[in-house]
C-alpha cells in the first residue's frame, strides 16, 4: 500500500485536533456500512492519546431514521407493498384493472419503480406525463431534449416532434389490447397509482426506504441545527449518491455542522474517460473535505487468473496466503462463490492460526479464521431451493375425476424427495415412499400416499377452496410448521464436536429460521393488507418473500481472513486483495433492467440507469485496487463466461500492469477403492442362504439365485453384494421417456399375450399355432394388443383407458415396436412352414433345487420368455431387442471376468435349460422331445437369431446352432463343462473374499454403486 489507509487519515485529522477530541463523543460519523465504521473505530482507537468517549458511528439510514424518530416509521415488506400497490392500481384503473395473479408478476416492477422517484425525490407528475398532453410535454419540455424524444420514438414507434400531428392521435391510433396499447393506458395512469399508493401507505401506518428518504429531506429544512443533536456530522466516504441524499448533504452544509470526506485518491479518478470522475469530482467540489487526502500515484501490479470453473477459483483463493491477517481480504462480487470458499479453506492454514489454543472446536476455529460480511441471499439456501421445487410440485399438480384426488408428477416429487435436507432429516419416509414408487412403476403420485408422514405439509393442497385467503394462510402454516419440525431433526443429527462444544447456531439452522421469519412476514402482510390469492400466486409470493431476504454475515475487521461483498468493501485499503468472479455479469453485476421508465427517461430524471451502475462498480472496485500492495483476480474461464471488461479497462485505459496466467484443469480423478470384504461369518451365511431351505414353502420362502443375479456376480461381485445381499436399490429411476426397459417389456408382452392367451371359461388355453394364425393376429389383433400395451406400460392407463389413441412418444415408437413384433412373428412362420408350434408355457416362474455338480446344489429360480416346441425339439427362448450376442467359441467365453463382451445371453439360456431338464426331463422324454435347443430372438436383425457355437476365424467362421440331445443331455460336453464352471465361480460366494469387477470394466460406466467404488 503506498499511502496510509483511508479511514487512518480521516481518524487522524479527528484525533489530532484537540478541540475536536473534547467533543468527540458529541460527533456522529456517518459511514456506507458498518464495517467501515468498526475499521474507523479501530483507527481512532490507535490515534487517540488519553482517555477519550467514542464518537457516535451509523449508516446513511441510521442517519434518516434519527432525522424521523418522532415519526416512528415502520417500512413496510415487499408483500405489503406489493398488495397496497395493486390497492392504488385498482382504484386508478377502475374496470380496466387486471386481477391480482397477474398483477403479482410484474407489480413490484411498478413499486421499485416509485421507491426510486422517491430516492430522487423525483415529480412523479412530470415524470409520469399523461400522453394526451404531448403537444404539452413537447412544449415544456421535449423541445430541447432531443434525445429523450429519439427514446420515445423508438418506444412507442412514433413520432413525438412538436410539429407531429400523429401525436394527437395517439390513442386513436394504438389499439388498447396491444402491448404498446395497454402500456400507454397504464402510463397514463401511473401518477395517480403513485398518489394513491403513497395515501394507502400512509392510511395503513406504513412507509418505504424511499419516501422515508424524501420525508427526511423535507423535514431536515426545518430542524435547527442543535435539534439533531450532534456538534458536527461526518459523512465519510460516500460515492454514488441519490438526489435526497445529496439534499441532505446540503441541508447540513447549509446548517455549518457537517464535514465531508471523498475516497477521490485514486489514479482511475485522473481519466476523464471514467465515466465515475465527474460525478465525484463534483460532490468533492460541492461539498469540500477540511483537508486533502494523500493521493495514490499510480496502480499496484495485478495478476488475473484464469480458472475453468468456481470451485477451481476457490480453492485457488488461498494460495500464498502463509498467515491469517485481516490486511488480507478475499471479494465476491458474486455470493454464489461463498459456500465452495468456505469449504476450501486449508487446514494447515486454520491449524497454524490457532496453534497454542485449546478447548476450541474445529468449528470455531475456521469461524475465527475467517470474517464474512456481506449480504448472503436466502434464496441461495437449502431450505428455499426446497420449498422452491414443492411449489413447482403443486404447480404441476393435477386433479384425477375417476379417484377424486390431487396427483404430483413423479418427477417433480423425485426432486423433493432427493433433495439433501430431505434425505437427511426424513430418510427412512423418504425409502419407504421411494419404494413404493418403484413398486408400483407410478408416473402421478397422489397426496394421500404423504398422508400421516412428516412430509404432509408439503404435499397437502389449497386447490381445495380456490381464491381462499384464510386456506392460502393454512397452507403458510404448514409450511412453517413442517419448517419447525425440520428445524429440530437439524439440530438432533448435528454432532457434537471433539471438544463437546456446540458453538453458535449452524448455518443450516440461521437459514430455516430465516426462512421461517420470512414466511411469518408473508402470513402478516396477508392478514394486514392481504387480498384473495389462487394457489399459483401464493407460491410466486412465497418465493418473492424468500429472494428478497437476505442473511446478514456481520464479522469484524480487525480479526481473520477478510471475506466481503463488493459493497461492503467501501472506505476499506488491505494489502493483499483477491476478488474472484472477476467476469461478466459479475463484476459488474447483470443489471436490473425492469422498469417501466425507459432508461433515457430515468437519465433525464436523475435516477438510477445502467451507465450509473456501472460507473458506480467501477468507482469501487479501482478505488479498491488502488489502495493495495499485491492484487490478485480470478476469473472463470469456462466457455460460458466473459472476463470482466473492467479488466481490459484496467490495463488499457488506466495503464496498470496486467499479468494474466492462465490456470489448467489440474483435475485428477478420485483414486480407486480397493475393496475386499472377507468376513467369515458372511461367507457361511450366504451359503446357508443360497443353498439350503424349501423353495416352494410359500410360508417361509427362501432367497433364490437367478440367472440374472449369477450374471451379475460374474460380473461384478461387489455389485452382486451390494444389490443382493445388502438390499441396495440398482433400478434405474422411472423416466418420462421409453427407456430400453420399457421398450422391451411392451414387445416381450404382446407376444406373451398372443402366445400364450388367458384360458378360456372351460379352463382351455389356446397352444397350437400354424402361419395362419400368426398372420390372422399380424392383421386384426396385433395393433390394438399393442396399443394397450403401451398404455398399459409406458402412459401407466387404466383399465378403462387402455383402449385410448397414442400420442408423442408412444405414437412415434409405436411403429418400431411393431416391426419389432412382426419380425419375431414372421421367424416362426418360418420355422413353422406347414406345420405347427405348440407353445408349451410363457413367462411361467419355476423353483427348484438345480445340481450343478455333485458337490453344488443352489436354490434357483427361472422364468422363460417362451418354450415351445417344433416337432421334436424343445426350443427355450428369450426375447433380446438389444445387441447381445447369439454365439460363442468356448466355454471358457461365459466366465472370463476380463471378456468384454461375454455371450450371457446364451448364459442364461444354457441355466434354463439345465433347469427345465431337471425337473422336466422324464415329461420331455414321453413328449418325443429328441432336442433342447436355446434360442435369442434377437428382434434388431432376426437372421442373427439363435444360440451358435463359432469355430475358426474370418471367412472360414463355422456357426453351429446348440442343441443338446435330451437322452444323452448329463453327458453333452457342453453341459459338463459348464456344469463345472458355473459350480466353481458360484461357490466362490461363500469360499472366497468378495470384490469389485476387473478395472476397465466396461459394465462399470452403467452402474448404480460406482460412488462406492469410485470407479
Amino acid at each position: 500500500m503506498n499511502t496510509l489507509p483511508f479511514l487512518q487519515q480521516v481518524a487522524q485529522y479527528y484525533a489530532s485536533n484537540d478541540e475536536m477530541c473534547k467533543s468527540l463523543a458529541d460527533i456522529a460519523f456517518v459511514l456506507p456500512n458498518r464495517r467501515s465504521a468498526q475499521q474507523l473505530e479501530r483507527y481512532l482507537g490507535k490515534e487517540l492519546k488519553g482517555n477519550a468517549l467514542m464518537p457516535r458511528l451509523m449508516s446513511m439510514n441510521d442517519l434518516v431514521d434519527h432525522i424521523m424518530r418522532d415519526s416512528n416509521p415502520i417500512i413496510a415488506s415487499p408483500t405489503e407493498t406489493l398488495f397496497i400497490a395493486y390497492a392504488a392500481y385498482c382504484q386508478s384503473m377502475g374496470e380496466q384493472a387486471g386481477p391480482f395473479d397477474k398483477f403479482a408478476h410484474w407489480g413490484q416492477i411498478l413499486v421499485r419503480d416509485f421507491n426510486d422517484v422517491d430516492m430522487n425525490l423525483v415529480n412523479a407528475k412530470a415524470l409520469y406525463t399523461n400522453l394526451n398532453d404531448l403537444r404539452d410535454i413537447a412544449t415544456d419540455y421535449l423541445k430541447d431534449n432531443p434525445e429523450l424524444q429519439e427514446s420515445l420514438r423508438n418506444i412507442f414507434g412514433l413520432d413525438f416532434t412538436p410539429t407531429s400531428k400523429e401525436n394527437e392521435h395517439l390513442f386513436k391510433n394504438s389499439d388498447p389490447d396491444s402491448v404498446q396499447g395497454k402500456y400507454l393506458t397504464l402510463w397514463s395512469q401511473l401518477a395517480y397509482i403513485y398518489e394513491k399508493y403513497g395515501q394507502l401507505l400512509e392510511e395503513k401506518g406504513f412507509t418505504t426506504q424511499g419516501k422515508l428518504y424524501r420525508n427526511a429531506v423535507d423535514k431536515l429544512k426545518g430542524i435547527e441545527p442543535e435539534e439533531l443533536g450532534f456538534s458536527r456530522i461526518v459523512m465519510v466516504g460516500h460515492d454514488m449518491l441519490s438526489e435526497s441524499e445529496i439534499s441532505i448533504f446540503k441541508s447540513l452544509q447549509k446548517k455549518q455542522i457537517a464535514d465531508f470526506w471523498w475516497d477521490n485518491a485514486s489514479p482511475a479518478l485522473d481519466n476523464d474517460i471514467n465515466p465515475a470522475k465527474a460525478v465525484i469530482d463534483e460532490l468533492a467540489k460541492t461539498f469540500k473535505s477540511p483537508v486533502a487526502i494523500d493521493k495514490i500515484d499510480g496502480f499496484p501490479s495485478v495478476t488475473v487468473n484464469y480458472v475453468p470453473s468456481v470451485v477451481g477459483m476457490a480453492k485457488c483463493a488461498f494460495e500464498g496466503i502463509d498467515e491469517v491477517s485481516p490486511e488480507t481480504a478475499i471479494v465476491l462480487p458474486d455470493e454464489v462463490v461463498l459456500e465452495p470458499l468456505l469449504n476450501s479453506i486449508p487446514d494447515a492454514l486454520i491449524d497454524k492460526y490457532t496453534q497454542g489454543t485449546s478447548g476450541t472446536s474445529k468449528k470455531d476455529k475456521k469461524e475465527s479464521a475467517i470474517n464474512i460480511t456481506m449480504g448472503y441471499s436466502l434464496r441461495r439456501s437449502n431450505i428455499a431451493t426446497l420449498i422452491h421445487l414443492v411449489t413447482i410440485a403443486h404447480r404441476h399438480a393435477t386433479f384425477n375425476n375417476t379417484t377424486k384426488e390431487w396427483m404430483f408428477y413423479r418427477e417433480d416429487v423425485r426432486n423433493i424427495l432427493s433433495h439433501p435436507i430431505i434425505k437427511m432429516s426424513y430418510t427412512e419416509t423418504v425409502l419407504g415412499i421411494n419404494n413404493s414408487i418403484e413398486e408400483q412403476r407410478e408416473f402421478n403420485i397422489p397426496a394421500a400416499r404423504f398422508n400421516g408422514t412428516p412430509l404432509e405439509p408439503l404435499f397437502t393442497t389449497l386447490h381445495t377452496s380456490m381464491n381462499s385467503t384464510d386456506e392460502v394462510k393454512a397452507f403458510i402454516n404448514r409450511l412453517e410448521a413442517f419448517c419447525m419440525d425440520l428445524d429440530g431433526r437439524v439440530s438432533e443429527t448435528e454432532h457434537v464436536d471433539e471438544d463437546n462444544h456446540n458453538g453458535t447456531l449452524s448455518l443450516q439452522r440461521a437459514f430455516i429460521q430465516l426462512y421461517v421469519g420470512a414466511l411469518n412476514q408473508l402470513r402478516i402482510a396477508i392478514d394486514n393488507v392481504g387480498l384473495p390469492v389462487n394457489d399459483d400466486t401464493i407460491f410466486h409470493l412465497i418465493d418473492r418473500a424468500t429472494a428478497s431476504a437476505l442473511v446478514p454475515f456481520d464479522g469484524k475487521s480487525g480479526v481473520g481472513i477478510q471475506v466481503m461483498g463488493l459493497l461492503e468493501t467501501r472506505c476499506m485499503d488491505f494489502n493483499d486483495l483477491r476478488i474472484l468472479s472477476a467476469n461478466e455479469g459479475s463484476l459488474p453485476p447483470k443489471a436490473n433492467t425492469q422498469s417501466l421508465i425507459p432508461n433515457r427517461f430515468r437519465a433525464a430524471f436523475n435516477m438510477p440507469t445502467v451507465e450509473k451502475n456501472d460507473a458506480e462498480q467501477m468507482y469501487r472496485l479501482y478505488r479498491l485496487i488502488s489502495r493495495a500492495s499485491k492484487v490478485t483476480l480470478y476469473c472463470d474461464s469456462s466457455n460460458v463466461n466473459e472476463p470482466s471488461r473492467f479488466i481490459e479497462q484496467l490495463h488499457k485505459v488506466f495503464g496498470a500492469n496486467v499479468e494474466r496466467v492462465i490456470r489448467t484443469a489440474n483435475i485428477t480423478t478420485t483414486k480407486e477403492l480397493e475393496i475386499i470384504i472377507n468376513n467369515d461369518k458372511l461367507k457361511a451365511d450366504i451359503k446357508k442362504k443360497y443353498t439350503e431351505g424349501d423353495v416352494n414353502d410359500p410360508v417361509n420362502p427362501v432367497p433364490c439365485l437367478s440367472a440374472s443375479s449369477i450374471k451379475e456376480f460374474l460380473k461384478c461381485p461387489l455389485k452382486f453384494y451390494f444389490h443382493h445381499l445388502r438390499g441396495l436399490s440398482d433400478d434405474n429411476q422411472a423416466s418420462d421417456f421409453m427407456d430400453a426397459s420399457q421398450f422391451g417389456t411392451i414387445v416381450h408382452d404382446t407376444l406373451q399375450e398372443f402366445y400364450y392367451p388367458a384360458p378360456d371359461a372351460d379352463g382351455n388355453r389356446k397352444t397350437m399355432f400354424n402361419k395362419e394364425d400368426i398372420e390372422r393376429f399380424k392383421k386384426n389383433g396385433l395393433d390394438k394388443l399393442l396399443t394397450r400395451n403401451i398404455n398399459r406400460t409406458f402412459n401407466y392407463k387404466t383399465a378403462d383407458h387402455l383402449d385410448d389413441p397414442l400420442s408423442g412418444q408412444a405414437f412415434i415408437l409405436f411403429e418400431t415396436m411393431r416391426t419389432f413384433v412382426v419380425r419375431a412373428l414372421d421367424y416362426d412362420k418360418e420355422k413353422i412352414g406347414d406345420g405347427y408350434l405348440e407353445v408349451i408355457e410363457c413367462e411361467e416362474t419355476h423353483k427348484l433345487k438345480l445340481r450343478l455338480t455333485d458337490d453344488v446344489t443352489i436354490n434357483f429360480t427361472f422364468k422363460a420368455d417362451r418354450i415351445d416346441r417344433i416337432g421334436s425339439q424343445l426350443r427355450i427362448i428369450d426375447y433380446k431387442t438389444g445387441e447381445d450376442k447369439t454365439s460363442y467359441s468356448k466355454v471358457e467365453d461365459f466366465f472370463n471376468p476380463d471378456t468384454q463382451e461375454p455371450p450371457e445371453a446364451i448364459l442364461q439360456l444354457l441355466i434354463y435349460a439345465m433347469a427345465y431338464m431337471q425337473t422336466n426331463g422324464d415329461k420331455l422324454k414321453k413328449m418325443g422331445i429328441e432336442k433342447i435347443a436355446p434360442i435369442i430372438y434377437k428382434l434388431s436383425d432376426m437372421k442373427d437369431s439363435g444360440a451358435f457355437l463359432s469355430e475358426g476365424r474370418g471367412r472360414s467362421t463355422k456357426k453351429t446352432q446348440v442343441e443338446i440331445e435330451v437322452d444323452r443331455f448329463y453327458d453333452d460336453k457342453l453341459i459338463g463343462e459348464f456344469g463345472q464352471q458355473l459350480a466353481f465361480f458360484i461357490s466362490k460366494l461363500w469360499t472366497d473374499s468378495i470384490t469389485q469387477a476387473p478395472t476397465e470394466k466396461k459394465a462399470c460406466t452403467y452402474c448404480n454403486f460406482t460412488d462406492f467404488c469410485r470407479r
